[in-house]
């Protein structure tokens, strides 16, 4: 560099640092200039808007770069610019998905009959006219649950188990100790001896036996007070010693002779 009288030996250059950089080192070949980049920390700046939030990190120099990060902050119902210019939401009303893939605001669809599959137990389809409810066995107070009683809340607790299935609450056994039972007897008899009111004897023969017929009845004609007709479904039964005469009983009576 001529114009400045620099020669092999020495630079009698002017050379000065600029923002964000240093200068060091004589110009002389044992000490030549070095720039070095101290990083500009204020040169980037970042600026927050409703639906970003940035955060700026690093000084800017290859040893600390600078980090750029964004977090959204899109408020679903106020920034999205695909929800239409004046669009307004009733209650109850969700954001939907419009055939040109943009979002727009709507009531829900209503879901189908028969969408929601339900199995035993289980009653309605999902519909507002017909909502997914447990299968009862009836209105308290109201046939066959008429016979209760008044009081709705004596029956069996329903929880659900381990498993995940419906159970009803086992019923409680109640446990009476002896000590509890009133009236009860306070000594029992053991021995034939200790029971009262007992026979003194037992009958062993047939002549032992109070009131025994003196003879029995061998033959029909000996048995007394014996039925002469009966009648089973209008016709009349005969049972008699002698032979029927013309006059006596119609087709289809039956006639015993003994």
């Amino acid at each position: 560099m001529a114009r400045c009288s620099c020669n092999g030996s020495q630079c009698n250059c002017l050379v000065i640092s600029g923002e964000g950089t240093i200068i060091t080192g004589s110009g002389h070949p044992s000490d030549p200039y070095v720039v070095t980049n101290t990083g500009i920390r204020d040169a980037l700046k970042v600026t927050d808007t409703l639906t970003v939030d940035l955060a700026l990190n690093g000084a800017g120099v290859q040893s600390d770069p600078y980090l750029l990060s964004a977090v959204a902050t899109v408020r679903l119902l106020h920034d999205m610019i695909d929800m239409g210019v004046g669009q307004t939401a009733d209650p109850g009303d969700t954001i939907i998905v419009q055939p040109d893939g943009t979002w727009n605001l709507g009531p829900p669809p209503v879901t189908p009959a028969g969408a929601v599959n339900t199995r035993g137990g289980i009653l309605g389809d999902g519909t507002f006219a017909a909502p997914i409810e447990v299968a009862t066995s009836g209105t308290w107070g109201l046939p066959p649950l008429d016979s209760m009683g008044a009081d709705s809340t004596i029956g069996t607790a329903i929880y659900v188990d381990s498993a995940g299935k419906l159970r009803a609450a086992p019923q409680q056994v109640q446990t009476v100790t002896w000590d509890a039972v009133q009236g009860k007897p306070t000594t029992f008899d053991t021995t034939w001896g200790q029971v009262t009111g007992k026979p003194q004897y037992f009958n062993t023969t047939w002549n032992q036996i109070a009131n025994v017929p003196l003879t029995f009845a061998t033959t029909w004609a000996q048995v007394a007070n014996k039925p002469t007709t009966s009648t089973l479904d209008g016709r009349n039964i005969y049972v008699n010693d002698l032979a029927p005469s013309n006059a006596q009983g119609t087709n289809g009576d039956l006639w015993f002779e003994y």
